[in-house]
């Protein structure tokens, strides 16, 4: 769904529209910014994204460049080949890993960048699980940064925002709308069990 189209479903049925305290982008960004750290907070799915899709790009000196709207890493990265996850260097491991060479065994973020020690060859594949921290929108022909499943949620968050700006309570509305689906997501499936004959 465009800006635009949540535009025509929520403030576009609204009168009185010249009283709102904030324009509609502003909203907007502000309910993606609610949801986000509402999701955020309860390590959801619907912030998480997988990278090495086929590749991650690197730089000239040899770290793997970050995905835009990486906010941080939902568990340790590991290299294709490899089946035990990186570690996280530690100055101890930095002196020890200066020069080293073989298989990577460490990871460090540096900015938008991460740095695997021993260095593996540019372009080599690194995979994991990223936060995606959703970019603010700044045009109405945009797409909602967030899942199409929070419709509903930005819907009830830009309606209350147009009758009581941005300090609007939003916890009620995070809990009903987001909170319910989150739980619905994560309900595990039943096990299955063996069940032996005598």
């Amino acid at each position: 769904m465009t800006v635009e189209q949540l535009w025509d479903k929520t403030w576009g049925h609204l009168q009185d529209l010249e009283s709102a305290e904030v324009d509609f982008i502003t909203a907007v960004n502000e309910a993606t910014e609610q949801l986000f750290n509402y999701l955020f907070q309860r390590q959801s799915d619907l912030v998480k994204s997988s990278f090495c899709e086929p590749y991650q790009p690197w730089d000239a000196g040899g770290a793997m460049l970050l995905p835009d709207g990486f906010f941080g890493l939902a568990e340790r990265p590991y290299m294709g080949e490899m089946t035990v996850p990186l570690e996280a260097i530690t100055e101890a491991d930095r002196q020890e890993a200066d020069g080293m060479t073989g298989d990577p065994r460490f990871y460090e973020l540096r900015g938008a960048t991460m740095k695997i020690t021993p260095a593996p060859e540019i372009g080599a594949n690194v995979y994991g699980v990223w936060i995606v921290k959703p970019c603010d929108v700044t045009a109405y022909t945009e797409n909602l940064p967030l899942s199409p499943m929070l419709t509903t949620a930005y819907k009830v968050m830009l309606i209350a925002m147009a009758k009581s700006g941005i300090a609007a309570d939003f916890g009620a509305i995070l809990d009903t709308h987001v909170g319910k689906l989150i739980q619905k997501r994560d309900c595990s499936s039943p096990r299955r069990t063996v069940i032996r004959d005598f």
